[in-house]
This record gives C-alpha cells, structure tokens and sequence, in this order.
C-alpha cells in the first residue's frame, strides 16, 4: 500500500532503549516498550519510563479515526504517572502540556489517566491523588496538604476532595469545579474537553 495509505497497513514497534531530554528532564525506558498498529487500532502493550525521578507506565488501545474501529472501556489507553510532587510539577513543566506554577512542593502524588475516543479528538479522563504534602508559593508559610482527591471527566474536575491546614487555619473542600476556569492553564488543541 502506498505510504499515503498507512491506516490499511499493520505495524509493530518494539523499543528496547530509549534515553533522552525534554528541557533539564531526564527521559528513559525502563523496560522495552512495544506496540502494535492493526484495523485502525494502536495497541500500547506495555511502556514503562522514568521522567526525572518520576515513573510513568502506558498500556492499553486507542482507534486511529472515527468512525472506526470500536475500544472497549476495559481496554482504553492508560498512563500511570507516580512520584513526588516536586518532580511530577517539574516533568509536567518540562513537557509543555501545561504551565506550573512556581511552587516548592514535597509528598506523593498518581495520576491515572484514561484516554477514549479516536486519535484526532481523544478525551481524557483522570484520577489524582495526592497524599500528605507540603506546597510553598515564595516566603509565604508552607499549606500542608492531608489529602486532595480528584477526577477529571467530561470538562468538569468531579469528586473534589481536600484536607490541608495553613498556618493555624483548617481547610476542607469538597466539591466539583468546571475545568475552562483553569483553561490558561491546560494545553491548547482540544486535549482536554471544556
């Protein structure tokens, strides 16, 4: 098939090293990466990397075009990002994909992402979790955060839940916020649904 036709054609990649740089940010496989391209569907079998000090693992299928071939929910692409705070921010800022603020941050921190729907207009949906923390924004006192929970669905940031303390001060929230309030923020080209 001429290469102008590539969607027909079947494809397989397996890498078995990978070592680069986005900006100061460290890139690398930690264990070969391999995927397969068939019937309009990109099949993630396994890719797990470190950004920094930060570890992503991607598996699962994407379709190429729409209408095309059908994903199941079970089966949807998805990228767990787990590290500390400061170096997910830092691998984060590194990629392009949002503006950080500039912020001293320390705790755990994963981010389960599902990404549906074809290539050309994927919608992403996300889990975040973030477990006993401390944020500092220049030479105000540190927020220490007990716990913030949150999903991502649908252009809304659903199921929010947070329990940090400033100062003397206690703070819980717990609620649901439209995501194009942070629409500055986010990458451009529709990646994320507002």
């Amino acid at each position: 098939a001429p290469i102008g036709d590539w969607r027909r054609g079947t494809f397989e990649v397996d890498v078995t090293r990978l070592e680069g740089r986005a900006g100061d940010l460290p890139i690398r496989l930690s264990t070969p990466a391999r995927a397969t391209y068939g019937g309009g569907l990109i099949d993630v079998a396994t890719l797990e990397a470190e950004l920094g000090e930060t570890r992503l693992s991607v598996g699962g299928r994407i379709a190429t075009a729409s209408p095309g071939a059908v994903v199941a929910p079970a089966d949807a692409l998805r990228a767990l990002l787990v590290g500390d705070l400061d170096r997910v921010l830092a691998a984060v800022a590194a990629s392009g994909l949002a503006t950080v603020p500039d912020v001293s941050a320390r705790g755990p921190v994963a981010l389960l992402a599902r990404v549906t729907g074809p290539v050309e207009r994927p919608s992403v949906a996300a889990d975040l979790d973030i477990g006993t923390s401390e944020i500092a924004v220049d030479d105000l006192p540190s927020i220490r955060i007990a716990e913030l929970r949150a999903s991502l669905a649908d252009g809304w940031i659903e199921r929010l839940r947070v329990s940090a303390g400033w100062q003397d001060s206690r703070l819980t929230v717990d609620g649901r916020i439209p995501l194009h309030l942070f629409r500055e923020h986010l990458p451009a080209g529709g990646l994320v649904d507002l």
